[in-house]
C-alpha cells in the first residue's frame, strides 16, 4: 500500500490495478457504426448493442447530454444491466450529471476488481463537487474517500492525487489519512504532519507535539521551541511550556530578544499564577528593553487585578486596594481602557471613613503585593 505522504512529497502516475477493460473498450461496448438518431427514434425496440454503441458513440463524440440522457432511458426501461453494463451506465449518468453520490453505490455489486478505474475518478469528481458546495463536511469527505478506497482496494497514486487536489488539508486530513500511516520514527513524515497541522491551526493537539518533540530532537530550532511552547500553554501544562522555553536562550543573540524572551517567561509564569516571579521577570525585561514598558506595565496590572482573594483583610477597604495598585500600574502602561475598569471596584468614601481612611492616605499591601500604594475612592 503506498503511503499518503507520497502524495505530499511527489506526485507520481499510477498504475491501473483495478477495472483492466476501459470505458467504451470492451467486446460490446465500444464505438462503431451506429446512427444515434436511428436508435432514439425507432419504430421498434433497439437492440441492446445498439443502445451501447449509441451511447459509446455519444460518450466519444461528446455530443449533447440530453441525447445521452435518453439513450441511457431507453437502455435501462428495455433491458437488465449486467456487470459491464453496470459500469458503462454508471459512467454515462455521472457524465451528463445525473448521479449523486448514492447512485455510485451500485458499483458495490460489482466485484471490486471488475469496476473501471474511470468510475473511481468520476465518484471522485462527485465527492469533490458535493464538498466545494458545502453539502458535505471535510470529515464526512475523508471517511466517504477512505470507505471507497477500502471497499474497491485501490491502489494508485493517481486516486490519491485526485482526491487531494479537492480536500482540505486540515488537522482532520492529518488524523484520518497521515497518522494511520505514520510510523513516528520518520522526520519528513514528522515534518509534513508538523506543517499542515500548524496550518490547521490545532497545535495543541497531542500528535502536533509528538512530532514537533521529535523534529526538535533532531534539529533544534526557535520556531519549533516557540510552537511547543505555546502548545504547552495552550494545554494548561505550564511547567512544559517553562521548560521548553527556556530551551530558547541559546538562540537569543540581542538585548531585544533576550527582553522579549523574559516578558515572554514572565506571561506564562503569570497563567501559572506564580505571581511574584512573573513580576520579576517582567521588570527585569523592562530593565533590558524600555519599548516593553506597556507590556510590562500591563501584565503586572493584571497580576494585581486578579489578586484580592490573596491579598484579603479583614478590612475590605483595604482588601479592594489591589485595584489601586492595578490602576496605577495601568497607568504607566497608558491602558485607559482598563484603568476605567479597576476604577469601578475602588472602595466607597464610606467604606473608607468606616476604616479611618481618606483618599491621598498610603497603605501598604502586606501580601504578595508587598507594596505601598496610595488610597483612591470610586
Amino acid at each position: 500500500m503506498r503511503s499518503p505522504f507520497l502524495l505530499i512529497i511527489f506526485f507520481s502516475t499510477h498504475l491501473l490495478s483495478h477495472g483492466q477493460d476501459k470505458i467504451c473498450q470492451t467486446k460490446e461496448w465500444n464505438t462503431g457504426d451506429i446512427n444515434i438518431s436511428e436508435v432514439l427514434n425507432a419504430s421498434i425496440k433497439p437492440t441492446s448493442l445498439s443502445y451501447k454503441k449509441a451511447i459509446c458513440n455519444c460518450l466519444d463524440q461528446k455530443v449533447s447530454k440530453d441525447t445521452l440522457k435518453r439513450l441511457v432511458e431507453g437502455f435501462e426501461k428495455y433491458y437488465s444491466p449486467n456487470t459491464t453494463d453496470i459500469n458503462h451506465i454508471v459512467y454515462a449518468k455521472s457524465t451528463i450529471g445525473q448521479l449523486d453520490l448514492e447512485g455510485f453505490e451500485a458499483l458495490k455489486e460489482l466485484p471490486p476488481k471488475d469496476v473501471f478505474f474511470e468510475n473511481h475518478l468520476a465518484y471522485l469528481k462527485e465527492l469533490c463537487k458535493q464538498k466545494k458546495k458545502q453539502e458535505i463536511t471535510n470529515v464526512e469527505q475523508i471517511k466517504a474517500y477512505l470507505d471507497w478506497k477500502s471497499h474497491f482496494q485501490i491502489d494508485s497514486m493517481l486516486f490519491s492525487k485526485k482526491f487531494s487536489n479537492c480536500v482540505t488539508f486540515d488537522c482532520d486530513y492529518v488524523h484520518y489519512i497521515l497518522e494511520p500511516d505514520f510510523d513516528h520514527s520518520s522526520i519528513s513524515k514528522a515534518k509534513i504532519i508538523y506543517s499542515l497541522m500548524n496550518l490547521g491551526k490545532c497545535t495543541s493537539d497531542p500528535l502536533f507535539i509528538e512530532v514537533t518533540q521529535m523534529i526538535l530532537e533532531k534539529e533544534p530550532n526557535p520556531g519549533g521551541l516557540a510552537k511547543l511552547t505555546y502548545a504547552y500553554v495552550e494545554r494548561k501544562e505550564y511547567k512544559k511550556a517553562l521548560s521548553t522555553l527556556d530551551k530558547m536562550y541559546a538562540f537569543l543573540r540581542t538585548k531585544e530578544d533576550s527582553a522579549s524572551f523574559i516578558l515572554r517567561k514572565a506571561q506564562i509564569e503569570a497563567k501559572a499564577n506564580m505571581k511574584i516571579e512573573a513580576r520579576d521577570d517582567a521588570m527585569f525585561a523592562l530593565s533590558l528593553d524600555s519599548s516593553l514598558k506597556s507590556n510590562v506595565h500591563g501584565l503586572i496590572g493584571d497580576l494585581y487585578a486578579s489578586s484580592e482573594a490573596q491579598c484579603k483583610s479583614d478590612t475590605s477597604a483595604i482588601s479592594s486596594l489591589v485595584y489601586v495598585a492595578a490602576y496605577e500600574e495601568y497607568n504607566l502602561a497608558n491602558n485607559e481602557a482598563k484603568m476605567a475598569e479597576v476604577k469601578l471596584k475602588f472602595p466607597k468614601k464610606e467604606l473608607l471613613f468606616v476604616y479611618q481612611m481618606k483618599e491621598g492616605d498610603k497603605r501598604k499591601l502586606n501580601c504578595w503585593i508587598d507594596k505601598e500604594v496610595t488610597v483612591k475612592a470610586k
